[in-house]
């Protein structure tokens, strides 16, 4: 329930930065659906840190292929959008780190331990073939 509770405030967000860009016009509330919807469908496979780029692009295809705006407005709605989800979820997010008694360090740490381990190549089995039969 409560997640349905956040996309609905995420869709408001994304239909009220459409009328404050002066993009009421060509874009509603549908549009943002429409962008809400790509630019979490382009987040399941992140290309790009922070899906820099992607982001936008989804916002280009949906807001200049379907309600044609503009190719540059498009963009800078996208970069806006996206810093507005950023500060939002930095804003939110540091607050409940505390809560939980953790520090940004805590969060470094754990991220640093968390990553894959490298292992070296495997022997070439003709190699050893060879050796073992010396």
């Amino acid at each position: 329930m409560l997640q349905l509770g956040a996309w609905a405030l995420q869709l408001t967000s994304c239909w009220l930065l459409l009328m404050a860009l002066g993009l009421g016009s060509h874009a509603g509330l549908g549009a943002a659906a429409a962008v809400l919807f790509a630019v979490n469908v382009t987040a399941v496979i992140p290309a790009t840190p922070a899906n820099i780029g992607v982001f936008q692009a989804a916002c280009v295809a949906v807001l200049a292929g379907v309600y044609h705006v503009s190719t540059p407005e498009a963009i800078a709605y996208g970069i806006v959008l996206q810093a507005v989800e950023i500060t939002t979820a930095l804003i939110m997010g540091l607050p409940a780190l505390l809560n939980e008694g953790l520090s940004w360090r805590d969060v470094r740490l754990r991220t640093i331990h968390a990553t894959p381990v490298r292992l070296p190549a495997l022997p070439d089995p003709l190699r050893v073939a060879v050796r073992d039969e010396r």
